[in-house]
């Protein structure tokens, strides 16, 4: 069973222009049912974090995936300028939203440190308005 991909579509080009120009997806991850009833739908948890430095305006986020064990199953970090804490969380939460519909996972929870983040995304909020790029 192919387990979809993360990112560009394709990992292959030959570098021509125009139609010339061939891409394919050379990289795949497989496994057999075996391997894919470890991770059964809704056993997945995604734990995500941000941080920013209000010093310098840099900052990060880093989120990983656990089984229903607490196994890590993979894990994602990036750095990044941010405007506030609050952005970092949501840009943070965003990513792990990008692999979940990328890999067509489905039933995952979703826990975050930031109680204003994760009200923002449940409740909404007019007056907050945050940039998540």
């Amino acid at each position: 069973m192919d387990l979809g991909y993360m990112g560009a579509k394709y990992t292959w080009t030959n570098g021509r222009l125009g139609l010339a120009n061939v891409q394919n997806r050379l990289d795949r991850a497989l496994s057999n049912e075996e391997w894919r009833s470890l991770f059964p739908e809704g056993n997945i948890k995604l734990n995500t974090d941000g941080y920013w430095y209000d010093s310098n305006g840099i900052g990060g986020f880093g989120d990983l995936f656990r089984n229903h064990l607490g196994d890590w199953i993979m894990g994602y970090y990036g750095k990044k300028s941010f405007n506030s804490s609050l952005e970092a969380e949501l840009r943070s939460i965003h990513k792990g939203l990008e692999i979940i519909l990328d890999r067509k996972l489905e039933n995952v929870k979703i826990e975050s440190d930031s109680l204003v983040a994760m009200n923002l995304i449940t409740e909404g909020n007019q007056a907050i308005t945050p940039r998540v790029c």
